[in-house]
């Protein structure tokens, strides 16, 4: 009789597992990281689709999973990040589409980490590292608020 229950009760919870996503839209978060972070925890939240979930590491791997419902950008970091600078850097991933993402990750510092699988994702890296180069530097941007400024007569 508790064999009957017992498979009853794992039969009910694959199809509950399966009616929370019957679309089969589902984002794949696969991770790795050095075995000396085993059993930390990385955190995924996003205010937009108010998903929050997390995954510990063990065999230097974790594995986050949520229902696809929007483009978006999810955020990460991880707990050791946190622990060890008493507050944590968010690391954002741009999402488009449902499918799989890799991401290698930097524990102490998880803005670092690298991401593979997220062709939009990488052109949005692309993009804000252009933006950066043109930025320049302080002094730069003085020197050319000041010329602006001269030539408009203010």
């Amino acid at each position: 009789m508790r064999k009957v229950i017992l498979i009853a009760g794992v039969c009910l919870g694959a199809l509950a597992g399966k009616a929370q996503d019957a679309s089969g839209k589902i984002i794949v978060f696969r991770g790795t990281a050095g075995s000396q972070y085993e059993g930390e925890k990385v955190v995924l939240y996003n205010h937009v689709t108010n998903d929050h979930d997390s995954a510990y590491i063990k065999n230097g791997r974790f594995v986050i999973t949520v229902s696809f419902k929007e483009p978006s950008r999810y955020m990460f970091y991880s707990e050791f990040e946190r622990k060890k600078k008493h507050g944590y850097s968010p690391f954002g991933i741009l999402v488009t589409e449902p499918g799989e993402t890799t991401i290698d990750a930097d524990m102490e510092n998880f803005p670092a980490s690298r991401i593979r699988g997220s062709k939009e994702n990488d052109l949005n890296k692309g993009f804000s590292e252009e933006v950066g180069k043109v930025k320049g530097t302080d002094e730069e941007e003085a020197a050319m608020d000041k010329n602006l400024k001269n030539v408009l007569g203010n």
